[in-house]
């Protein structure tokens, strides 16, 4: 499994936030809409890692 660069997961997050959302909550969403959309897509695996992200020890709001 290759890891994606930390800047794009740090990107979404931020990006996430900035629209005043609570990554936990819309994470879930665009996994699903891009398993639908791009179901092997470089963006999807972002979202995954960025989900990771939030549900571990090294994310905090």
């Amino acid at each position: 499994m290759t890891k994606r660069p930390v800047p794009t997961v740090n990107w979404v997050l931020y990006q996430i936030e900035s629209l005043g959302q609570d990554p936990r909550q819309a994470l879930p969403r665009m996994i699903k809409q891009a398993k639908k959309e791009a179901p092997n897509s470089m963006a999807l695996a972002v979202l995954k890692d960025a989900y990771k992200t939030t549900t571990n020890k090294l994310y905090h709001i």
